[in-house]
């Protein structure tokens, strides 16, 4: 479902947005990606990347993940979700510019798609905050 860019702009970049990536525009992979926005942070935003599996090693950074930090959601938390499960990679917090992610929503190489119910994104800060793999500033994405 595409969302006129009206209502794109005032929620893409807000905490429990999922927005979808084209290929490469983001993350070094061969086809697009979901991200979920966790915070901005003196006009800089943090994001995870939703998985369709879990990763004993994050494909990015290359560092060991535990599973606990990857959160399932399903169609219930998010209807956008292409498989019937996926996983949110809190082991690793991306972070991009606010003026370049927005840049990214209006030229379309971005495209929000939704937000995640309330009660799994508090699951998912939770998991955020205890994950053991984060350095003390990418903790702070996930913190109220």
């Amino acid at each position: 479902m595409e969302f006129p860019t009206s209502v794109t702009s005032r929620f893409a970049d807000k905490r429990g947005a999922v927005v979808h990536t084209d290929m490469g525009s983001l993350i070094n992979v061969d086809h697009g990606k979901f991200i979920l926005v966790l915070k901005k942070i003196d006009g800089v935003i943090g994001y995870c990347v939703i998985n369709s599996k879990r990763y004993n090693i994050d494909p990015e950074s290359k560092v060991q993940i535990s599973f606990n930090d990857q959160p399932i959601i399903t169609n219930k938390d998010f209807p956008g979700l292409k498989k019937d499960k996926s996983y949110v990679n809190c082991g690793n917090v991306g972070l991009i510019e606010e003026s370049e992610f927005n840049y990214r929503i209006r030229s379309g190489v971005f495209q929000y798609v939704g937000s995640i119910e309330l009660e799994k994104m508090q699951d998912i800060l939770a998991r955020g905050q205890s994950c053991k793999v984060l350095k003390p500033f990418q903790k702070l994405f996930f913190s109220p």
